[in-house]
């Protein structure tokens, strides 16, 4: 045996996570972070097949730079604060600005199961 492989699926109890490629940012107004937010259950399983309205909101030394999907077929713009999940994911990209501090970035979705 050369190896094994398994599968795990999420429930129907689904949360977000998010995964941001830095946590500081260069108060330089041209640095950039990326944030991904998924779908998953408690064990950070992701579920691809679920979809929800993802909202964000940033505050602080910080601005949304863009927000949206990788859906072919949308005709919503990258400066919207709302977008659906598409496969699994939406992202964020967060731009810095010229003034040092904490940047903030929040994100919510109706809906959920209890």
């Amino acid at each position: 045996m050369t190896g094994r492989f398994s599968l795990e699926t999420s429930d129907s109890k689904i949360q977000l996570y998010a995964d941001t490629d830095r946590k500081t940012l260069s108060a330089d107004g041209e640095d950039l972070a990326f944030i991904t937010v998924k779908l998953g259950n408690q064990n950070g399983v992701e579920n691809l097949f679920a979809s929800k309205k993802v909202t964000v909101s940033v505050k602080g030394a910080g601005t949304m730079q863009a927000f949206g999907n990788a859906d072919p077929k949308v005709l919503d713009s990258y400066d919207d604060i709302a977008w659906q999940i598409y496969d699994g994911y939406v992202m964020a990209v967060i731009r810095s600005r010229r003034e040092s501090g904490t940047v903030t970035v929040s994100f919510t979705s109706e809906g959920w199961n209890e």
